[in-house]
């Protein structure tokens, strides 16, 4: 059963040492994931996110704007569920656009240089998910209940 223990000191060393996560988006019945880069922003506490506006994960989004993500620090060979943490963020995105998409854009590249071209094409969005929530995993039964945020 999963205990009611903020853990922010791990959340922030995951969120800062994983450059990937898993987004989970759904649109009525028809939930979907896909791998995306990810950039946590330290100021706004916000996750950011890049996508073209052509795939599913956007018309997900643009019909729910609830998501989730999963960050997973275990190594690929790590052999079991005891060698790492895993942080799933839930919450509300949001379509950044004009001038802050631009700011919030250029830091995401310092974070993911090698993502400019596909990341700046004009067809892409960048979004922010603002976590209202989640659960830290460092082993089998070790869940923690991250603090709701309004």
């Amino acid at each position: 059963m999963p205990r009611t223990t903020p853990a922010p000191a791990a959340v922030r060393r995951l969120l800062g040492a994983q450059r990937f996560a898993v987004l989970a988006t759904c649109a009525g019945d028809r939930p979907h994931a896909s791998l995306v880069a990810i950039w946590a922003d330290p100021a706004s506490g916000e996750i950011l996110f890049v996508t073209p506006r052509n795939t599913l994960k956007y018309r997900n989004l643009a019909a729910n704007r609830r998501a989730a993500l999963l960050l997973d620090s275990r190594p690929a060979r790590s052999g079991g569920a005891r060698a790492g943490a895993a942080l799933t963020v839930s919450g509300r995105v949001r379509e950044l656009r004009g001038r802050e998409a631009v700011q919030r854009l250029g830091a995401f590249l310092r974070r993911h240089p090698g993502m400019k071209a596909f990341a700046s094409a004009p067809g892409c969005a960048i979004f922010a998910l603002r976590p209202s929530g989640g659960t830290l995993a460092t082993g089998l039964g070790a869940v923690r209940r991250l603090p709701r945020t309004p």
